[in-house]
């Protein structure tokens, strides 16, 4: 393998337009997926809540191979490594590693701990795992740690076995792409943590999603919204939602670190609640049949079931869930 013909280029976003063009169709070609959400990112839209870096490989000018390294800014001890793409024509080359190399010596340089990565190709995770990556259980996600320690081990030094309050709640942004990444991605016992965006407890269900844990909070639409739970540190321990039902009401959503006091879940739910309230719909949530973890939470909130159900998930998957209402505190 030899790489001494391409030319290897290191691009702080924002980057040019011609540039952005460049990229969107090398990852159309590659992924086959719609990159629309690439330009305003790489045109730095959100340059106030993570620095993006990417990682290039060229050859007669034209991209060949890439990835993007995103550190948050408000905790840059965690980062996201995304669009890690080779062309066809020049795979096994060791592009791929080259410009991940980059990307992760990089981050440890700038004093990084932990990135994460989605991937389900198992020939590509056999080449990140000859370098230091491994997989998160109950999920498509690898993470490598700067320290090398595994990722069970960061994740427990991360969140602790308390969290330090105050935790503040505040409106869901692409601060939090990549701080929810640790928290969804910790096992947890509810089997449905919000309904409105589908993400499961990996404890029970796969987690195939890294970075595209955001892009569902983030294409909920006009008639939602949604929050964070955040300590003074940046890590997210916690998130909610909010959406616009067909029939007038709307379902509320909130799910918290399982290491998180209760009061931390019932901040969330009172937020997305009271924004229910201001759009004149009726709040309420779900919960899974046979979910006694988040049954036992919800009655204390207080709410109970109104003998409706609704289906979560797509036909593979698919979940009952049982809708419940809110009622007034005790």
């Amino acid at each position: 393998m030899s790489t001494d013909k391409y030319q290897f280029e290191r691009h702080d976003v924002p980057i040019a337009e011609p540039l952005i063009n460049d990229l969107a169709d090398f990852w159309q070609r590659i992924f086959g997926l719609g990159f629309s959400w690439c330009r305003p990112v790489l045109s730095g839209s959100e340059r106030d809540a993570n620095r993006d870096i990417l990682f290039l490989a060229r050859i007669h000018g034209q991209v060949v191979a890439s990835c993007r390294l995103t550190i948050n800014q408000g905790d840059p001890r965690i980062a996201a490594l995304g669009e890690v793409a080779t062309s066809t024509a020049h795979r096994g080359q060791g592009l791929g590693t080259a410009v991940c190399g980059q990307a992760t010596d990089e981050f440890d340089g700038a004093g990084g701990q932990a990135m994460f990565l989605g991937t389900g190709n198992p020939n590509a995770a056999r080449i990140y795992e000859r370098l230091g990556w491994r997989f998160l259980p109950g999920s498509h996600v690898m993470a490598r740690t700067s320290a090398g320690q595994g990722p069970q081990k960061f994740f427990a030094e991360y969140f602790g076995n308390e969290l330090e309050l105050p935790v503040r709640v505040e409106v869901g942004g692409p601060h939090h792409r990549i701080p929810m990444i640790p928290l969804i991605l910790t096992p947890h016992p509810w089997l449905v943590l919000d309904a409105n965006t589908d993400i499961r407890s990996c404890r029970y269900f796969a987690q195939g999603s890294c970075e595209g844990l955001y892009q569902r909070y983030d294409e909920l639409g006009d008639g939602a919204a949604w929050w964070a739970a955040v300590l003074q540190d940046g890590r997210v321990v916690g998130l909610s939602s909010a959406k616009l039902l067909d029939d007038g009401s709307c379902c509320v959503e909130a799910f918290a670190h399982p290491i998180a006091p209760e009061s931390c879940v019932h901040a969330l739910y009172r937020d997305a609640i009271e924004w229910a309230g201001r759009k004149g719909a009726e709040p309420l949530t779900t919960c899974a049949v046979g979910d006694h973890d988040k049954a036992d939470c919800l009655r204390k909130l207080p709410a109970e079931p109104v003998q409706k159900t609704l289906s979560c998930g797509h036909a593979q998957a698919p979940l009952t869930l049982e809708l419940w209402r809110f009622g007034a505190p005790g």
